[in-house]
């Protein structure tokens, strides 16, 4: 990302699994499971991972440095963003206790904001997320062997892009 522009948040693909314990409707359920969208829409969410009321997102390394506060979540069945959420800052939690114990565990928890989670009605495709304009490109987003990170960070202008041609879409 170039220096010029404040890095704002980060678009995450999400890892689906019983690594994770993130699950989707396109996945084979466990028995009692629901998909993310659904426990966070009834307000599960914090039960379903064990962090109590704490709306918790791991991630394997810590995406939200440097004043990072937008989490975009990305679904692969999908091919759009699915979720926007702000990130509490200074809330990111490193090799919290008993984290080794869970097979569904990062070593970085990001506490989202409950209060801003919003989770579109109308999911950001990928075909808008590929036209992101500026540096560094998005046009090889989710692109087999071309985009093999499992986040992107994104700027103001970039995410300010995303919810205008989202919103153009919708009409």
């Amino acid at each position: 990302m170039s220096n010029t522009k404040k890095e704002y948040g980060v678009i995450c693909k999400i890892w689906f699994g019983k690594e994770t314990w993130v699950f989707s409707k396109h996945d084979v359920l466990p028995h009692g499971e629901s998909d993310y969208l659904d426990l966070m829409r009834t307000g599960e969410w914090p039960n379903v991972m064990g962090h109590d009321d704490l709306w918790i997102w791991g991630t394997p390394t810590n995406y939200m440095k440097g004043g990072r506060t937008k989490l975009l979540l990305y679904d692969k069945f999908q091919e759009a963003i699915t979720v926007i959420t702000n990130v509490i800052p200074n809330e990111m939690k490193e090799n919290y206790e008993g984290c080794e114990d869970s097979d569904y565990c990062f070593p970085f928890r990001n506490v989202m904001d409950e209060s801003t989670l919003d989770i579109l009605k109308t999911p950001i495709d990928l075909k808008i997320i590929r036209n992101i304009p500026g540096v560094p490109s998005f046009k090889n987003f989710r692109i087999h062997r071309k985009d093999r990170s499992p986040y992107r960070v994104i700027s103001k202008e970039q995410f300010d892009f995303l919810i205008n041609a989202s919103k153009e879409v919708e009409k």
